[in-house]
C-alpha cells in the first residue's frame, strides 16, 4: 500500500504542477492586471470535504 499511496501522491503532484504551468501561461499570455493565483495549500479543503461528508452521514 505504502507504494500506491506514493504513486497516487505523485500523479496529484503531476496534475498540479501541470495546472500551475497552465495558470503561469495563461497570466503571462494574458497580461491580466489581477493575475490569477494558485494555493496548493489543500487543508481547509480536506478539512471541509470531511465535515460535509460528516453532516450527511449524521443526516442519513
Amino acid at each position: 500500500m505504502d507504494v500506491a499511496f506514493k504513486q497516487r501522491r505523485r500523479a496529484i503532484l503531476g496534475d498540479c504542477r501541470q495546472l500551475n504551468l497552465d495558470v503561469d501561461s495563461f497570466n503571462e499570455n494574458r497580461v491580466p492586471d489581477d493575475p490569477i493565483q494558485l494555493i496548493f495549500d489543500f487543508t481547509n479543503d480536506l478539512l471541509e470535504l470531511n465535515a460535509l461528508e460528516k453532516a450527511a452521514a449524521n443526516a442519513a
